[in-house]
């Protein structure tokens, strides 16, 4: 059930993630140096609270993924990779992306001249999430199979007396014409 829910959360998050870095950051581009403080002091924490709440979901359920498929190595590993691309995820809204929106949130927290390079920086973050996102999406569908392995069917049971033997079926009497 967790490793489902993790699935559905990153999935989520790829797609905030992928909105932010294909249709707002073009946008903010788009937007003169005042502009961009404007918007972000309007809008920013918005942004910065949805992502923030779907990494703390996505990584809870990932790290109680983990825990429900603790007896599978498999799946065990392809869910701790997803909750590693989360953590990746809130590693650079952390140490980027949060402090940065804060700083663009405030009129003069970067200078007019600098705001073009801090927007290419944070579309090539951006784009490092939404890799990280997919990335955790796919190993966390993948953990929601049981390996084949545990999926075909287990082997029969043999007893003291070794292998069974199939027996051959008895020739079946045609009739006289």
């Amino acid at each position: 059930m967790l490793v489902r829910l993790s699935a559905v959360l990153l999935a989520l998050l790829a797609g905030v993630m992928l909105l932010d870095a294909a249709a707002l950051v073009p946008f903010w581009q788009s937007l003169p140096p005042p502009g961009v403080n404007e918007w972000f002091g309007r809008h920013a924490w918005r942004i910065d609270w949805l992502t923030a709440v779907i990494v703390v979901l996505a990584c809870l359920a990932a790290l109680g993924g983990v825990v429900e498929v603790w007896q599978e190595r498999d799946r065990r590993v392809r869910i701790a990779l997803a909750c590693v691309a989360v953590l990746g995820i809130a590693a650079i809204g952390g140490f980027f992306h949060w402090p940065m929106s804060r700083l663009l949130a405030t009129p003069n927290g970067v200078p007019a001249g600098r705001i073009a390079t801090v927007l290419w920086q944070w579309s090539a973050w951006e784009w490092l999430r939404v890799l990280l996102a997919v990335a955790g999406c796919a190993a966390a569908i993948s953990a929601t199979r049981p390996p084949p392995a545990s999926r075909s069917r287990p082997p029969r049971a043999r007893g003291k007396q070794g292998p069974r033997r199939r027996r051959r079926a008895a020739p079946i009497p045609l009739p006289d014409r």
